[in-house]
Order: structure tokens, then C-alpha cells, then sequence
């Protein structure tokens, strides 16, 4: 009979923790904690990119499926027929914007956007006594323990604080979970950012003070 109650009350705290877990919050979070740090740094704040939202998802979903990814390059990440393995080349799948230059009598076209940097990440909660599952704040919770592992990675800190002078650096986080065969609790994360070709003046009526819209 404890054991059935046992189950019964596992079930009843995911069903709870799940019915507080709001993806949309955690990416909202988890972009302006970047923005914030940026801030403090002097870097300018990102924009959020849609492009880098679609190609985020891509690679979240992969990692979420197989768990233990190849790293940032995906032998198994497919679109139709095509095999999509590096970050460049999951982001260049949905950028097909681009502005035709003409010189003389040569003309050709370039990019209004480039693929910049790509981050991923990987946690699993075990057990059912994690305190921190039972916060009301789980949605911020999330957000700062996926940034504060990636500002305690080098390699990842770098690419959330890079900067590129007179250009508008754009980018989008894509959050998930799911509980596994272990029953724990995993979260998965990835972020995606890209830059514009021209400089800040070429841009300066679109991209003005409103981070939060998708771009």
C-alpha cells in the first residue's frame, strides 16, 4: 500500500512542477539574463532572431531525443533530404534573405544576415528530494542555472559576450524538458546567434529599443 501511495504522490509532483514549467518564460529569462550581463560588460544588448529561433529548435529537438549529442556538429539532424550537421549550416537553411549589389556590370547577391556562434546545453535533476523542483520561481530557476553553467564555461561565456563594433548582434534561446525512464528530470537548451552584414547605421530604423520582439 506505501508503495502505491509512493507512486501516486510522484506523479501528483511532476503533474504539479509541470504545470508550472512555462518554456516561453524560461527563453523570455534566459535572453534578458544574457542582455543583462551584456549590459554590465559595456557589449550592446542582442536582438531576438527568428532565424536563430528555427535553427535553436532544430538542435534542441536533436538533444532532447538522443540525449548525448556529437557535440555541436549533428550527423543525424535532418531536414527532408538534407543532413543539416553543422550549426552554419541548420541557421543558412532558414536565412534565405539576401540583397542583390551591383558594381558596373557585375552584380551578385549578399547575405543581410550571419550565422555567429551556437551554445548547448545538458542537466539532469535526479531524484524526487531536489528542494529547488519545488520553487515557485521554477521558470527564473531554470533560466539561471542554464546561464550561470554557461558563464562558467569559457567557451560559452565567450560567444554570449561577444561583440561585434557598428553591427546588430540578434540571437533566440530554445528551452525543453522531459522526464526520462530513470525518472528524472532533464533540461535541455540551445542558443543560437547571428549578426547583421552592415553596419549599425544601414539598420538603425528597424532595430531601435524593443529586444523583446522577434526579428
Amino acid at each position: 500500500m506505501s508503495k502505491y501511495f509512493l507512486i501516486i504522490g510522484f506523479h501528483l509532483f511532476y503533474f504539479g512542477l509541470f504545470a508550472q514549467i512555462n518554456v516561453d518564460s524560461v527563453e523570455l529569462y534566459l535572453f534578458e539574463l544574457m542582455n543583462e550581463e551584456r549590459v554590465q560588460c559595456g557589449i550592446p544588448k542582442r536582438y531576438r532572431s527568428n532565424y536563430c529561433k528555427k535553427a535553436a529548435e532544430l538542435h534542441t529537438a536533436y538533444i532532447k531525443k538522443y540525449t548525448i549529442s556529437e557535440g555541436h556538429d549533428e550527423s543525424r539532424i535532418t531536414v527532408g533530404n538534407k543532413v543539416l550537421e553543422k550549426p552554419m549550416d541548420r541557421y543558412n537553411y532558414f536565412n534565405r534573405d539576401s540583397f542583390k549589389i551591383c558594381v558596373n556590370d557585375y552584380c551578385y547577391y549578399k547575405k543581410i544576415f550571419n550565422y555567429e556562434s551556437e551554445v548547448a546545453g545538458w542537466k539532469a535533476f535526479i531524484g524526487l528530494a531536489v528542494p529547488d523542483l519545488k520553487r515557485k520561481d521554477i521558470n527564473k530557476f531554470f533560466a539561471k542555472t542554464i546561464f550561470d553553467g554557461f558563464m562558467n564555461s569559457e567557451p560559452h561565456k565567450k560567444r554570449l559576450l561577444e561583440k561585434f563594433n557598428d553591427y546588430i548582434s540578434r540571437g533566440y534561446f530554445i528551452f525543453d524538458y522531459r522526464l526520462n525512464s530513470s525518472d528524472n528530470l532533464e533540461i535541455f537548451c540551445v542558443g543560437v546567434f547571428d549578426r547583421t552584414t552592415q553596419n549599425l547605421d544601414y539598420h538603425k530604423s528597424v532595430y531601435k529599443s524593443d529586444y523583446n520582439k522577434l526579428y
